[in-house]
């Protein structure tokens, strides 16, 4: 992961890093109720209907995956 200056959140589009982009981007969209376009503003090299993907398997992730859910309902609870 890297932090730019401006801001955002830059992960490179590795597969194994496919879960931890979309759990942020739900994350992002669902905790902090920004729009795809807010979204791909703060993560890297992504466009809107990316982002909606991601959003859509993050959902997945946190709705199929225990640890993903841990962790959402730890953000939650935070």
């Amino acid at each position: 992961m890297m932090i730019w200056e401006k801001g955002g959140i830059g992960i490179k589009a590795r597969s194994r890093q496919l879960g931890y982009r979309a759990f942020s981007a739900y994350v992002l969209r669902v905790l902090c109720g920004l729009g795809y376009k807010e979204i791909c503003g703060n993560i890297y090299n992504m466009t809107i209907s990316g982002c909606a993907r991601l959003c859509n398997r993050g959902y997945e992730l946190v709705k199929n995956e225990e640890r993903y859910l841990s962790l959402f309902e730890g953000l939650i609870s935070a």
